[in-house]
């Protein structure tokens, strides 16, 4: 957050304050089914998306992992089925991912703000844009 005092032309002084913002990027997707080789491929969209957990019984024993997938791995917060929004450090991750799918999967995306809080929360180690 910063301020500026202004002098106002009927002499009177203000003090402006805006408060500092962070630029994120909103990505929603939409998958084309009929696109798919087969119900596989399209899962091994969503596992590399957004993890998967994995289930293995052996000598009667189970064993469970957690498959990490891109959104594992980098902070993001979900908006709704589909929707999530990532830092802008973090986007070009996203769009690299979605690039490998482009002909099975529809995407678009969207410059949001985000306040200080949302943002650290989204990426702590980056820090706030200045909106002049």
């Amino acid at each position: 957050m910063y301020s500026h005092l202004v002098k106002l032309v009927c002499g009177n002084i203000m003090k402006i304050t805006i408060k500092t913002q962070g630029k994120a990027v909103l990505f929603s997707y939409h998958t084309n089914t009929k696109a798919f080789v087969s119900p596989s491929e399209r899962n091994r969209f969503f596992a590399e998306l957004h993890g998967r957990k994995q289930v293995v019984r052996k000598a009667g024993a189970e064993y469970i992992y957690r498959r990490k997938g891109l959104l594992d791995i980098i902070s993001h917060m979900k908006v709704d089925d589909s929707v999530f929004i990532v830092s802008r450090e973090n986007a070009r991750k996203v769009e690299k991912f979605f690039e490998g799918w482009q002909d099975k999967v529809g995407v678009n995306q969207f410059i949001v703000l985000l306040g200080e809080k949302q943002l650290k929360k989204l990426c702590p180690g980056c820090r706030s844009v200045r909106i002049e």
